[in-house]
């Protein structure tokens, strides 16, 4: 399994504002620097599967959370790369897919 450590960073963030903490308090928890929770965040570092783990605890959550992908955050991640004209396509694209297996559903 390839890691999306963008995706994975997003999360990390995602979970650690659901939790009301700041990047330095994190850090803090975890004993590293602001701008590391930042760029792992930005997916620029690549976190170390201790660090992970220390995170995930901070942050009271467990890896699966952080790893698992849903097809949400996929299509979250897809979205938020994806140019004005890329986004219209692909939901012109959704809506097709989505329109036939409701009709194949149907039969």
């Amino acid at each position: 399994m390839k890691i999306n450590y963008l995706l994975l960073g997003e999360k990390i963030k995602k979970i650690r504002r659901r939790k009301n903490l700041s990047q330095s308090t994190l850090a803090e928890l975890v004993n590293v620097s602001i701008s590391y929770i930042s760029r792992v965040e930005c997916g620029k570092d690549h976190i170390s599967l201790d660090l992970l783990v220390n995170v995930c605890e901070a942050l009271e959550t467990n890896v699966d959370e952080i790893l698992t992908k849903n097809h949400f955050d996929e299509y979250s991640y897809l979205m938020k790369e994806s140019t004005d004209l890329e986004k219209k396509l692909i939901i012109a694209v959704c809506d097709a897919i989505t329109e036939i297996i409701r009709k194949e559903n149907m039969q």
